[in-house]
Formats: C-alpha cells, structure tokens, sequence
C-alpha cells in the first residue's frame, strides 16, 4: 500500500517527533538567551538629576525599578540633586554621563565661554 508523505506527516508518531522537536528547540532558545542575558555585562551610566527625587523624575525611576534600563545592557545610577555639584560642568567635564537640567542650559550652550 503507498502512503502519501501528507499522510505519513499526519501520523500520530511523526506529529509527536515534531512536536518534540518544537519543544526542544524552544528550551533551547529559552535557556541560551537567559545566558547571554546573564554573562553580558552592563555599561555604566550616571544620570545627574536636576533636583530631588519626586514626580517628575518617575519615569526614569520607574525604568530603572522596572528592570527596563538592565534589559538593554544599561547599569544606570539616578543621583539625586545636590547644591555642590554644577550640573553643566560635570557633564562636560564627563563626570557624569547625563545630566537633566532647565532651559537655560540652551543659554549656557549658546554665550561665549571661558574656556574657549
């Protein structure tokens, strides 16, 4: 008797092979990405706030709480506003990678500075 090859897919021994396969190979892909996850190392990154820690910071304290800012490889520290730090200066000087700070940093951008 010929058995069509759809037919033979169809059969019950063939549907559990690939099914098992499926199954294999989704654990695998499951268990290497949690390795990669897990051996990729996280670049620092400082975010100088503008003032203290309240609602307007949320989302960026939110992301970090979240675990959003570690699942795109980022280790990010939020530092809190301190009176003693000059913002601007910090992140020019490349203290601190980021900084948030008002509109007159376009201000500070534009004058003439000491330094050139």
């Amino acid at each position: 008797m010929k058995v069509s090859l759809i037919n033979y897919l169809l059969t019950p021994r063939v549907t559990l092979l690939y099914k098992s396969l499926s199954i294999l190979f989704l654990a695998l892909m499951l268990a290497f990405s949690s390795n990669v996850n897990a051996e990729q190392s996280l670049e620092k990154v400082s975010l100088q706030l503008s003032w203290k820690y309240q609602f307007e910071f949320a989302g960026f304290i939110m992301a970090k709480e979240k675990g959003f800012y570690r699942s795109v490889g980022l280790d990010v520290d939020l530092i809190e506003y301190n009176e003693n730090i000059l913002l601007v200066d910090d992140v020019l000087s490349q203290k601190i990678n980021y900084g948030v700070h008002n509109t007159n940093i376009c201000l500070l951008y534009t004058s003439p500075s000491p330094r050139d």
